[in-house]
């Protein structure tokens, strides 16, 4: 006896020709001991891959199916095989080969797996009455139908501890069953072989014709099977007559039910009158605490505005500071501004515009400044020999200007000369 290391590839792995971790598999064990005596037909393609059964195969996914060929196909070999079995051996590794070549298709699979032998019969309608054989006649059944259907997994017909959920379950999917079947292989006459295209057309239509009346046929098998289990079925009868019990005690209750029903949708129809209040409520304090910031915020930019006016601060700045600035600096600077703060209120402002401005003069500055003008006026008036010393509108409007553009506290030169250009 021999072991040879058979590596396992998978699809990207095979197409770089780079091994995985492999597996021994001992290709004289008994495992492959069905092999020998060339047995199993060469058309079962499922048997021959080694599964117990067709209906284990036509459940089994591609990748398995995959697996145990690159496996069967080394086993089965017709170098592995003695001289006098060479042409069984060859004949068999052919039919496999194409065998698996229709099971990697989906639609030549299908119609293969369609093909295969499979009991079509149902229990007679005097079978399955009683609750020991219900289960042992119509469990098999199902079981072996299953094979066919398009969703997966299938329920199956369970036993007298099933809970009625589940009974449900099954007798929706059964009458509602969607077969995959293909009939195609009951074809009488082959297309490929007519001498006209009218001759083919004609070959087309019977085939389809024949496939129609064979799945009708197979529709009809299924729904009646289904219908016998149904009527026959115990624990459906146990449920019809809870079911019936149900409704007596129903209609005995109605009064009472209808009683109940009124008395809940009247407390729904108040707790929902009560939730739309609240809602209301709340949407009219958002309201009202909408309006009540945007009050506070026009009034605070209205104050600082006003404050910085006072101050004869920049407008620029202070109109950008108003649409900018957080309402808590608009009322720190204004505060300090309203008690007489000058300098502080002017740091804040420079601070929230990030520059220093010219220097705020106080009240009484203001009145020396203007007082000092006077004085730059008149001894101007008399060192050029004019006779009125008093000053006009316009000349108070340049002095006015000409300090506000001369920097520091006293800055009479700056604007004498300011005032003579």
């Amino acid at each position: 006896m021999y072991v040879l290391i058979v590596s396992l590839f998978n699809k990207d792995e095979a197409a770089a020709g780079s091994k995985t971790s492999g597996s021994e598999i001992n290709l004289k064990s008994d495992e492959f001991a069905y092999l020998n005596d060339f047995s199993i037909p060469n058309d079962q393609t499922y048997l021959l891959l080694g599964f117990k059964s067709n209906d284990e195969g036509i459940l089994a996914d591609i990748e398995r199916i995959k697996q145990k060929y690159k496996i069967v196909s080394l086993v089965c070999h017709p170098d592995k095989s003695t001289p006098e079995d060479r042409d069984k051996a060859e004949e068999r590794f052919k039919s496999l080969l194409l065998g698996y070549e229709k099971l990697c298709d989906p639609q030549l699979r299908r119609v293969y797996d369609s093909s295969l032998p499979f009991d079509d019969s149902i229990p007679s309608d005097k079978k399955g009455l009683s609750e020991k054989t219900f289960f042992s006649i119509y469990g098999p059944v199902f079981m072996s139908n299953s094979r066919y259907s398009v969703i997966r997994p299938v329920p199956q017909l369970g036993d007298l501890s099933t809970s009625d959920d589940d009974i449900n379950r099954f007798y929706d999917f059964w009458f509602s069953f969607k077969s995959w079947r293909d009939f195609s292989y009951l074809s009488k006459h082959k297309p490929e072989t007519a001498s006209s295209r009218e001759e083919k057309r004609w070959m087309i239509r019977e085939n389809a014709k024949e496939q129609s009346e064979a799945k009708k046929h197979e529709i009809q098998r299924v729904r009646k099977l289904v219908e016998d289990a149904f009527k026959k079925d115990p624990r459906v009868k146990r449920m019809k007559g809870e079911a019936l019990a149900a409704k007596n005690r129903k209609n005995a209750e109605k009064i009472k039910a209808q009683q109940e029903k009124e008395a809940k949708l009247k407390q729904q129809q108040e707790e929902e009158l009560r939730r739309k209040q609240e809602e209301e409520n709340k949407i009219k304090e958002a309201k009202g605490a909408k309006q009540r910031q945007q009050k506070f915020i026009k009034e605070t930019r209205a104050k600082f505005g006003k404050a910085c006016k006072a101050n004869d601060f920049p407008q620029d700045e202070t109109d950008h500071l108003r649409a900018t600035a957080t309402m808590d600096q608009l009322s720190e600077i204004t505060d300090a501004l309203n008690a007489g703060q000058i300098e502080e209120g002017k740091s804040l402002f420079e601070h929230a515009i990030g520059r220093p401005i010219a220097p705020v003069e106080t009240q009484e500055e203001k009145t020396n400044t203007a007082t000092d003008s006077s004085s730059v006026q008149h001894k101007s008036s008399s060192s050029t020999g004019e006779a009125d010393s008093r000053w006009d509108h316009a000349a108070e409007s340049q002095l006015i200007q000409a300090i506000k553009k001369t920097p520091g506290r006293h800055p009479w030169e700056s604007s004498i000369s300011f005032l003579q250009s």
